[in-house]
């Protein structure tokens, strides 16, 4: 059986959550064209400052004592928080582990982490997009289909 640890991601992790989150990207059909070419220090940047600001906090997964999985928590923020009384929301976004390491609790693990530093925070809902094959995990976890809609510009 595979000991799971889910911990913070360190500053020289993020180039690995990078590459987890272009692992991601390419099984959804994104096109790597759409990227930065200095797309892996720039991810790492963001997502330091970002952390460093409070707004978010990257998470990875340890798997005998191999890192084979991230995700992200982020503290979602509106314009109106400064004059209506309402509480933060979460996001949580980019989960991915490696084929290979995959059934055996490395997503739900994340996906709890990121919760969890989320609720610390107050938020009192967390949004995600689920992927075809993230739906049924998040699905399990209590999440429910909302009526968000998108237009494409």
């Amino acid at each position: 059986m595979s000991r799971i640890v889910t911990r913070e991601a360190q500053r020289s992790e993020l180039a690995l959550a990078a590459e987890h989150y272009l692992g991601m990207r390419r099984e959804l059909g994104w096109p790597d064209g759409e990227l930065d070419p200095q797309f892996v220090s720039l991810f790492a940047a963001t997502y330091s400052e970002s952390a460093a600001s409070g707004e978010s906090r990257y998470f990875v997964v340890d798997m005998n004592s191999k890192v084979v999985g991230s995700a992200v928590a982020l503290l979602k923020r509106s314009m109106s928080e400064r004059y209506l009384k309402t509480v933060p929301s979460g996001y949580v976004a980019n989960v991915f582990v490696e084929p290979s390491y995959r059934r055996r609790g490395a997503a739900r693990a994340l996906t709890t982490a990121a919760i969890d530093w989320l609720r610390s925070l107050g938020c009192k809902v967390v949004r995600l997009q689920a992927s075809p094959f993230g739906r049924p995990l998040y699905e399990s976890m209590g999440f429910v289909l909302t009526g968000e809609m998108e237009l494409r510009l």
